[in-house]
């Protein structure tokens, strides 16, 4: 299977790219070291990386091969769920009624966010079944990414940082603020904010997973919001909004343009196939053809996270109804072109 990754948060600020490395701080925040640990499995789609679970750092679904699990948002402000349902959206169940965010599924263990109002968000893990919830990190402001990669945590918040799965043994592998952080099996791809420019740009650098072998692949590039994907041995990223870029992920070469779009933000490669986000038509969803053919918009608007499960895009769509933030779950099959609506928003 091709592998493909996606990133959906950027922000802002950024320095030296050769002053990253890696440091365990003398004090790190109040995480337990006793957890049991995650029993090995012999299945490679669990242990060897997160993304051959999902397709997004950023997931709002994840698979462990038999069943599909996926977050809601109902009301952003106090309605969470995490589902769980059988790829052709059979026995379909709440595991359960949480703020969850960045789901990953690895040993029979899902690991996830837990947003806070306080904004003190905390990674926990919890059996397939919702039990036996345990905390394995807590005490850091926000996160960006999550990724597993064998028995190591992976997240972007102010920086670059790792845990084990049994919440030991934490990292802080960048120094500088790095944000929109591709993880993969091998390297991070991550961006810094340049300075001193009169115009928004970005370096596109990588390091190893352990913080060492910064490289820097583009410098002052205006990279969009969509962030970096992965596909196909190619690095994908949009540029000023206005279109989506490629280049080679060993050294940087070959930056070539691959489609001409006004407004691309959150956007997911299924094949030949670019499914995106028009944040400049209310964050309506499309598609088009890599080669520029074949457009199209569907009907649903404020598109901003996606996820790719076999061949299933599942996203989230909401309004801004009586001032509140309501969200529905869609899938769409990205060979059919058939939309499944997966949660309801219930009746105030």
């Amino acid at each position: 299977m091709k592998k493909r990754k996606i990133v959906c948060a950027l922000a802002l600020t950024a320095f030296l790219l050769a002053g990253c490395s890696q440091v365990t701080p003398p004090d790190p925040d109040p995480t337990p070291s006793d957890l049991p640990p995650s029993t090995p499995s012999s299945s490679t789609s669990n242990t060897t990386v997160k993304a051959l679970n999902n397709e997004s750092n950023c997931a709002i679904a994840t698979t462990d091969g038999e069943w599909v699990y996926f977050s809601h948002i109902c009301n952003y402000s106090d309605t969470y769920a995490l589902y769980k349902h059988r790829p052709d959206d059979s026995e379909k169940q709440i595991v359960t009624q949480e703020k969850m965010m960045f789901l990953q599924v690895v040993d029979g263990w899902i690991y996830y966010v837990e947003e806070t109002l306080g904004g003190d968000n905390r990674v926990h893990r919890m059996r397939t079944d919702g039990s036996e919830k345990q905390l394995v990190k807590s005490g850091v402001a926000s996160y960006h990414v999550m990724a597993i990669i064998n028995d190591t945590i992976f997240f972007d918040l102010l920086g670059l940082e790792s845990v084990k799965t049994d919440g030991t043994q934490y990292k802080k592998l960048c120094e500088e603020t790095c944000y929109g952080a591709l993880i993969t099996e091998d390297w991070i791809y991550y961006l810094i904010r340049d300075k001193e420019t009169t115009t928004i740009s970005y370096t596109i650098c990588k390091m190893r997973l352990d913080g060492t072998e910064n490289t820097v692949l583009l410098a002052s590039a205006q990279v969009g919001s969509g962030g970096l994907q992965m596909y196909d041995g190619w690095l994908y990223f949009t540029e000023d909004g206005k279109g989506l870029y490629k280049m080679r992920p060993e050294d940087g070469s070959q930056k070539t343009k691959v489609v001409s779009i006004d407004g691309l933000s959150t956007y997911m490669i299924a094949g030949d196939t670019l499914y995106w986000s028009n944040y400049k038509d209310e964050s309506s969803l499309n598609s088009i053809k890599l080669d520029g053919t074949q457009a199209q918009r569907f009907p649903y608007e404020l598109v901003g996270d996606m996820d790719l499960i076999g061949d299933w895009l599942y996203f989230r769509s909401g309004d801004f109804a009586n001032g509140t933030h309501e969200f529905n779950t869609f899938r769409i099959n990205v060979k059919t072109q058939q939309v499944e609506q997966l949660t309801d928003v219930p009746e105030k």
